[in-house]
């Protein structure tokens, strides 16, 4: 696996990992000020593509809608839930919803 920070990157090169990170897709929830320009939408890509793509930064409960209107199948979550009051209401309310 690995992490790409720009959309043609992982074009370029996805075909070399089983999956990848598309990283930050929203403005961080754990690092603060980390955010990109690139917007990471890949409703166009293959469906092998979005197989192996991962929705990384920033996603919480309030963006999942928006996570799959892009094309992603699969999101990883960090910051959502170390910095919730309550981190395992917030894995299962993310799990149900997604």
């Amino acid at each position: 696996s690995t992490s790409f920070h720009q959309l043609e990157e992982a074009r370029k090169n996805e075909s070399v990992y089983h999956y990848f990170f598309c990283s930050p897709v929203f403005p961080s929830i754990s690092k603060a000020g980390y955010t990109t320009n690139e917007i990471w939408d890949i409703t166009s890509e293959s469906n092998h593509f979005k197989e192996k793509a991962i929705a990384l930064g920033g996603v919480d409960l309030s963006r999942l809608e928006e996570v799959r209107q892009r094309g992603f199948q699969h999101i990883a979550v960090l910051g959502t839930i170390w910095e919730s009051n309550d981190p395992e209401k917030s894995l299962s309310d993310i799990i149900a919803h997604f």
